[in-house]
This record gives structure tokens, C-alpha cells and sequence, in this order.
């Protein structure tokens, strides 16, 4: 099974109002003969941050290290177990959270939020 869905999220429908928000974003999700899901995001920005730290992949990439990843991982499993990821937890919050915050695991992010 495969499925697209792409939301042009440029102007007034930029879901922080920021410029640097702006963005053409599309989710494609694939369901191999495994039954396994796979779930792949595509943001393409239309404007640079005033630091490009979150539309620049290579400076993300170059901050993780497997224990941030394990983190990433499984907060995001987590959440999306609880029905509130990518609905209402965006990436950028998790990954915020654990490069910039020290977070690293589910708990922790939770109390990070409140």
C-alpha cells in the first residue's frame, strides 16, 4: 500500500505564520508485504532560517550522534503510538528538544513541553 499526501504550507497557510516556516510538504507512506509501515517526510523549505540550522540538514546531521538518534527514534515512536505524532508534535520540537535540550526519552520530553 502507498499513500501521498502533500500540503503547500507557504504563505497564510505557514502553520507558525513565520516566513521561515514556509514550506511544500509531503508525507508518502508505504506498507511493504511485511506489514511494516514506513514513513517518509519531504519538507522543502522556501525560505532560510535567520540561523539555517533547521534547513540545513548537514548541520543537524553533523550534531547527531547515535544516542541522539535512539532518543529521536523513540520519542517519535512513542508518540506515534499515542496518535499525536506528526498530528500534534512536529519534528523540529523533538529534535529541539533532544540536540538543544538534553532530552532523551518519552518522560522527559513530555515534561519538556509542559
Amino acid at each position: 500500500m502507498l499513500s501521498v499526501d502533500y500540503r503547500d504550507e507557504t504563505g497564510s497557510r505557514s502553520p507558525s505564520g513565520r516566513e521561515r516556516d514556509q514550506r511544500h510538504y509531503a508525507v508518502v507512506r508505504y506498507q511493504g508485504p511485511t506489514g511494516a509501515p514506513w514513513k517518509i517526510d519531504l519538507s522543502l523549505w522556501t525560505a532560510a532560517g535567520p540561523d539555517g540550522e533547521w534547513h540545513d540538514i548537514p548541520g543537524v546531521r553533523a550534531r547527531l550522534t547515535a544516542e541522539t538518534r535512539t532518543a529521536i527514534l523513540w520519542i517519535k515512536e512513542t508518540l506515534m503510538a499515542e496518535g499525536r505524532y506528526p498530528g500534534d508534535v512536529a519534528s523540529v520540537e523533538i529534535y529541539d528538544a533532544v540536540l538543544n535540550g538534553g532530552v532523551r526519552n518519552p518522560e522527559a520530553f513530555a515534561l519538556a513541553r509542559r
